[in-house]
């Protein structure tokens, strides 16, 4: 068997949803009130979690919640390794079939409506480096056993696609590895 692996390098992109409940919800602001910040800015300062507020968490990284990620930017790129040679290196550009004179990749769209999202506390990353490694031993490797999952993503003002992961016969890979440096994280409210 040999390894396959795939590396995602680019501008990556992150939305989780926290899961946090209306009482520590409560907590934290009256925190936050103490260190004089608004709750959005206070939640990204290591001082809202002193206290242990909420057991076991020291950070907003330990608050748990759903997640939404992958790679962004079409200037992204995305290596493909077999057998330990790089047999394939392109841009996310190249990924979608209006960019080509024929499709080259299979892709499977989910769409993800930004303006209709559940109430609750969101937090949202841009990140830039290595967006995510997948490792993979196979027998042989053929591009048309990969599948692309693209996520449409549907903002007010602007409609962006996001690599958000990859299938190899049909199974999800796992990421194997990341390595990249937050640039941009903002946290805000819908109806909470």
């Amino acid at each position: 068997m040999q390894r396959l692996k795939i590396n995602l390098h680019g501008v990556g992109w992150r939305l989780k949803k926290l899961d946090l409940s209306f009482d520590d919800f409560e907590k934290l602001k009256a925190k936050a009130l103490n260190l004089k910040l608004p709750f959005n800015e206070a939640i990204f300062d290591s001082e809202l979690f002193e206290d242990e507020l909420i057991s076991g968490i020291y950070n907003y990284e330990g608050l748990s919640g759903e997640t939404q990620s992958g790679l962004m930017d079409f200037k992204s790129q995305l290596e493909i390794w077999f057998a330990g040679k790089k047999i394939l290196k392109f841009t996310m550009n190249d990924l979608f079939p209006e960019n080509l004179l024929f499709p080259l990749y299979k892709l499977q769209t989910e769409t993800f409506d930004f303006t209709a999202l559940k109430p609750g506390i969101y937090i949202e990353q841009e990140e830039i480096g290595l967006i995510a490694s997948y490792n993979e031993l196979i027998n042989k490797f053929d591009i048309n056993d990969l599948t692309f999952d693209v996520l449409e993503l549907n903002k007010t003002d602007k409609k962006s696609r996001i690599l958000q992961g990859i299938k190899l016969c049909g199974k999800a890979l796992a990421i194997n590895r990341m390595d990249s440096l937050i640039n941009r994280q903002h946290c805000f409210e819908v109806g909470f």
